[in-house]
């Protein structure tokens, strides 16, 4: 196969894809006009052309309204509605994950500041005491920052912990 025939066959390939997609939008459209029509009577044009130019996610709205619509305008009515709930429960959901993700670093950063004064105890002193090491792990994040600081400096276990 000659480097033009691959080119040709790949630029084949890639169309069938595009093709299929273009095709099962369009297919899809079709069928929900004919249902829309079956149901409610005469699709007016510009509902026609709003179904016809919509998206693969809007076709999908409009048929999960169609059987719980009275009316035409109610498919595209529910439809929208359906779209704006949707909306605020995902921005609803987004605000959640943002202040949730803060949340989670601060708890994070003071995790790894009690994990790390705890390493460095243990290599400077060797085993922590069960009573210290609470201590490390309930102390505020002024008290680790000082005891941290004392860690190179202090003979003693204790001198790291003095008032």
């Amino acid at each position: 196969m000659s480097t033009a025939e691959r080119l040709i066959a790949k630029g084949r390939a890639e169309g069938r894809v595009e093709g299929r997609t273009e095709g099962r939008l369009e297919g899809g459209a079709r069928l929900l006009l004919r249902l829309l029509a079956a149901a409610f009577g005469e699709v007016p044009a510009d509902l026609r052309a709003r179904v016809e130019t919509g998206t693969s996610q809007d076709l999908d709205r409009w048929a999960d309204c169609v059987f719980a619509a009275r009316a035409l305008g109610d498919v595209f009515a529910v439809a929208i509605v359906r779209a704006a709930v949707k909306n605020t429960v995902d921005r609803l959901i987004a605000q959640g994950r943002t202040e949730g993700r803060a949340e989670g670093r601060a708890e994070g950063r003071a995790e790894g500041c009690v994990d790390m004064l705890l390493r460095l105890l243990a290599a400077r002193f060797g085993e922590v005491p069960a009573d210290e090491r609470a201590r490390v792990q309930s102390g505020r994040g002024e008290d680790l920052d000082r005891w941290a600081d004392r860690v190179f400096a202090a003979q003693t276990l204790a001198d790291v912990f003095e008032p």
